[in-house]
């Protein structure tokens, strides 16, 4: 079986396979590929229930298998490339798993982290109006430099806060990608 415990929502991968021989032989070719990789598709998840298995034919020289269970979807393109002969030179096939809850999840991680920034410089920004509000009223020259290291600590308060907002939310993802992975293994 396939381990989708660490899979990114959507994988490609593509490969060519030079064809030998001529003529006949090519043609013969094609046709075990294709039902090795059938073949293949069907032991690897014949025997699971709720799997949707489809195979077609999308032109004279293309077919399609896809698979479906859960949020869970494979697709194996096969193309056979034509010389100009008209002859089959090579194989091209393309495997494309996609699974809609990890998509979901990378979404979902990207907005938090942007909100849990913005509430952390919104929390930065409070605590710095509340240092300020403290030391309204003082009119002695020595706290001139007090209120030049208050930009300072602006600074440190809005960025501060932004940085531990995003870490928080960022760990909160790291434990939802945790269970999302338990949950696509079952």
């Amino acid at each position: 079986m396939f381990d989708l415990s660490c899979a990114p929502a959507v994988t490609r991968r593509s490969r060519v396979v030079r064809l030998r021989g001529t003529g006949r032989r090519r043609e013969q070719q094609i046709a075990a590929f294709r039902a090795a990789v059938e073949a293949a598709a069907r032991r690897a998840f014949g025997r699971c229930r709720g799997v949707r298995f489809e195979t077609r034919e999308e032109g004279p020289d293309r077919w399609r298998i896809d698979l479906c269970r859960g949020d869970l979807s494979a697709s194996v393109r096969l193309r056979v490339d034509r010389g100009p002969d008209a002859a089959p030179v090579r194989l091209r096939y393309e495997l494309v798993v996609e699974t809609r809850s990890l998509a979901r999840w990378a979404a979902d991680r990207e907005r938090w982290i942007r909100l849990a920034g913005r509430a952390g410089r919104l929390a930065g920004l409070v605590g710095f109006l509340t240092l300020c509000w403290l030391v309204v009223g003082v009119h002695a020259p020595v706290f001139v430099l007090g209120g030049l290291l208050m930009v300072v600590v602006l600074l440190v308060a809005f960025l501060g806060g932004a940085m531990a907002g995003e870490w928080i939310a960022d760990r909160v993802a790291t434990a939802r990608l945790g269970a999302l992975r338990r949950r696509i293994a079952r």
